[in-house]
């Protein structure tokens, strides 16, 4: 074999290492790092399925996880008895979105602005499934005396 064909050899291999090298690194950056945005679009269409009743299209937005864990029935009747203020609420603000503790989870507070005029935080935690954010859990804090600034981004 030529020495050309040899260094030929060579040169394709080590770049086709480095391009699998960058492909890994760009696609584990992607999974360690999302965009709040796409974070908040997961949250809202799981907001506009309930506060429409869809509760279908709700549910398939959860985890599988949480699939396992509850029929759509038993979803159904929790859905029409827990999510009475989101589907009450006038307006809703997402926070900061950040790490559930090391885990491959993600927090999103959200805050539904009711008509009272209270504020009702919660925290919706996300999991990537199948390259994908899923509903994992919706986790209800109790209301503060009054209504109060926050801070986060705002839609």
């Amino acid at each position: 074999m030529k020495f050309r064909t040899r260094l030929g050899i060579v040169l394709l291999t080590l770049g086709t290492c480095a391009l699998a090298s960058f492909v890994q690194l760009r696609e584990s950056s992607l999974l360690n790092e999302p965009v709040p945005a796409e974070l908040f679009d997961v949250v809202q269409s799981g907001i506009l399925a309930l506060r429409s009743h869809q509760y279908e299209s709700a549910y398939l937005k959860a985890s599988s996880r949480y699939q396992e864990r509850l029929d759509f029935e038993h979803f159904v009747e929790m859905a029409r008895a827990d999510c009475v203020a989101i589907r009450q609420a006038l307006h809703w603000e997402f926070g900061q979105p950040a790490r559930d503790s090391g885990d491959q989870a993600l927090l999103v507070p959200v805050h539904f602005f009711l008509p009272s005029g209270q504020v009702l935080p919660t925290t919706f935690t996300l999991v990537r499934e199948e390259r994908a954010w899923k509903i994992e859990h919706v986790q209800f804090a109790k209301a503060p005396e009054s209504p109060r600034s926050l801070g986060g981004l705002r839609l």
